[in-house]
């Protein structure tokens, strides 16, 4: 099957990020948009939003959402989407979507985290995999002037997720 992907626009770097499940669902995200697609045929694109959109926050600003990542999570035939918010202590989150079944178009469960976890510092680059059980999420946090403090990772139970109840990490 043959069609056209996620599109890069050109306002920032693209970050893009991609899985692809068992039974040919697929979604893309770069720092602007995410997009739901299948390799059924004839194959296609069938969701396109911006990442504001996707996380429907009214707490979030368009032009501080970015380092999408995406996993397909094999064992539990669900999808998980991963962004950041913010570039500074006062604002750091890390959003997260767990998908409600194999299919993304069924909807997602939205979360968040504070970015903050250490007094000062933002949340950057972030990198995702999964147990049986669990999400993790490291990445590098950042002082506000810039400046790189350590590496840090999160534990998140991804049952209690994918069944909608509240986030424990």
């Amino acid at each position: 099957v043959n069609y056209l992907g996620n599109l890069y626009n050109g306002l920032s770097p693209p970050d893009n990020t991609m899985a692809i499940s068992d039974g040919g669902m697929v979604i893309s995200a770069v720092n602007t948009n995410i997009e739901f697609d299948t390799t059924v045929a004839p194959g296609g694109s069938y969701y396109y939003q911006s990442l504001l959109y996707f996380f429907n926050d009214t707490s979030l600003h368009y032009a501080n959402i970015f380092d999408p990542r995406v996993i397909y999570d094999s064992g539990q035939d669900r999808f998980i989407v991963v962004a950041l918010y913010g570039n500074q202590s006062a604002n750091s989150q890390i959003l997260l979507a767990f998908s409600k079944s194999n299919k993304p178009s069924d909807g997602f469960w939205m979360y968040k985290i504070p970015g903050n976890v250490i007094s000062g510092c933002w949340f950057d680059y972030p990198a995702i995999a999964t147990s049986t059980n669990e999400l993790f999420i490291s990445g590098n946090t950042f002082y506000n002037a810039g400046i790189f403090n350590q590496t840090v990772v999160f534990q998140i139970d991804k049952m209690s997720c994918y069944a909608g109840a509240p986030l424990n990490y």
